[in-house]
């Protein structure tokens, strides 16, 4: 990872845990079960919103279907949780269109190593939150 993802890492592990304790905490109240936790990335790897699947959706609603997340998902809206995947994601565009942007404008700029990054930034921060 690069400098910025390691000084932002907690900020992004903490996200991570209030974005799952407010769906956790949402499927409780519909007594339902979570199955799957998804970060859910754009290409770039650049924004990201956290999902969780339950199990009334793949037992009953879903039943013997191929598994879409996209429709079978939960998720927040960045107004859902205080501190979620939304403030840290805003850190992460500023980011970009401070540092990266300005590279694709100056002409023939490669962005795979810095989406490496960050995927691996994301992986890492799921990784860590599955431990605590």
């Amino acid at each position: 990872m690069k400098e910025w993802q390691k000084i932002h890492f907690n900020l992004l592990i903490e996200c991570i845990i209030n974005d799952f304790n407010e769906l956790y905490k949402r499927t409780l109240k519909e007594h339902q079960e979570i199955y799957g936790v998804a970060l859910i990335l754009d290409d770039d790897a650049l924004t990201a919103y956290m999902s969780v699947s339950t199990f009334e959706s793949l037992n009953n609603i879903h039943k013997d279907e191929k598994w879409l997340p996209y429709e079978w998902a939960i998720g927040n809206d960045d107004d859902d949780v205080e501190k979620g995947m939304g403030v840290f994601v805003e850190k992460h565009i500023e980011y970009y269109d401070k540092y990266i942007a300005p590279k694709f404008e100056k002409g023939d700029y490669e962005y795979s190593g810095d989406r490496d990054d960050n995927l691996e930034m994301f992986t890492d921060g799921m990784k860590r939150v599955k431990i605590l």
